[in-house]
């Protein structure tokens, strides 16, 4: 024992009085400081997160979900209004688009053909309100097809959209400038200033530019007709198991502090809410999938609305939200799938 003992403690001296020993523990301390950061667990983010429903009791619980009830339907009804647009539409967006941009290269036309012919002010003033209502509907439409609906109607990039909100602010800052619009000295300026910049001719080449959708109208009336509203029968059952929950509170003080029925409540809470939130997963994952079908993940990545656009990413959340739908049930019961930077259970 006294020779194995002599020979342990000597090679514990080699390594505490060598070099190696500190290089070793300067990695470790390395390896544990970047370890959590790289391979921290994130959040999951689902139903039971997403909605703060009360906890306290059963009428408390209610309440909140109350507020919750019509949010949910709300977002789900325009999802389902603007999957009908698009197959009413059946992919006109753009040409909407250019034909407000031709109409308004007629009306600086007939501007300029007017300024050169009258002296009459009121004339001249009807034409730059012609124009003022012609490039704000332009606008309008523009900014309603890039962001009023639950996925962009029209492919835009970047560095399209600036030029396009830049000439539309520089048209409608020279046409409502101040100044004696009693004068045809000011419809003169206004219109040199037109021509300098040729704002509606700039206007319609950029219109151009804008790449229309490509989709099946077949398909998304399909994802509709099977998902829309498609489990009304177990929402209204579910409601009205809450509401008499709800009402049995009310007159039960004991039965309204319950731990088990707050639970209980609670759960058939987040089942209905899900029930909504899921068939708005589908339908508007189903139609990101459908828009973008003809595109790699990269192209499609360099239009507004789609720039973290991940096909993998939309298939998962389309067949988890399709799966939870077939099975009332909410994602909080279960794990989500493993990705990196998160792990699977929290």
């Amino acid at each position: 024992m006294g020779k194995i003992s002599r020979l342990f403690k000597g090679e514990l001296k080699k390594i505490f009085l060598g070099h190696g020993i500190f290089f070793m523990t300067a990695f470790l301390v390395l390896v544990l400081t970047i370890a959590p950061k790289i391979f921290s667990p994130t959040a999951k983010n689902d139903l039971s997160t997403s909605v703060s429903i009360s906890k306290s009791d059963v009428i408390s619980v209610y309440s909140s979900f109350d507020g919750y009830k019509s949010d949910y339907q709300t977002k789900l009804d325009k999802a389902n209004e603007d999957v009908k647009k698009l197959i009413e539409n059946n992919s006109n967006f753009k040409t909407n688009l250019t034909n407000l941009s031709e109409e308004l290269l007629k009306l600086k036309e007939n501007f300029s053909s007017s300024i050169s012919k009258t002296d009459d002010t009121t004339t001249l003033h009807t034409c730059v309100n012609d124009l003022i209502a012609k490039a704000t509907e332009y606008r309008d439409l523009y900014n309603s097809y890039l962001n009023g609906y639950v996925v962009p109607v029209i492919l835009v990039t970047e560095n399209l959209d600036y030029d396009i909100t830049f000439e539309l602010s520089r048209l409608l800052n020279t046409l409502t400038r101040e100044g004696n619009k009693e004068s045809k000295e000011y419809y003169l300026k206004m219109h040199d200033t037109l021509s300098q910049y040729s704002s509606t001719s700039n206007l319609k080449g950029f219109t151009s530019k804008i790449k229309g959708l490509n989709y099946s109208n077949e398909k998304l009336q399909n994802v509709l007709n099977e998902y829309y509203n498609s489990k009304k029968q177990f929402k209204e059952e579910t409601l009205n198991k809450i509401v008499e929950m709800k009402n049995e509170a009310y007159n039960k003080t004991e039965y309204n502090i319950s731990t088990s029925k707050t639970n209980e409540i609670r759960t058939l809470c987040l089942n209905y809410l899900s029930i909504d939130d899921n068939e708005y997963k589908i339908i508007k994952n189903s139609l990101f999938l459908e828009i973008s079908k003809d595109y790699s993940d990269m192209e499609i990545s360099k239009y507004l609305g789609f720039e973290d656009f991940n096909s993998y990413h939309y298939k998962e959340n389309l067949t988890k939200a399709m799966f939870l739908l077939d099975n009332n049930a909410p994602d909080s019961d279960y794990a989500s799938v493993f990705s990196f930077n998160a792990n699977s259970s929290t």
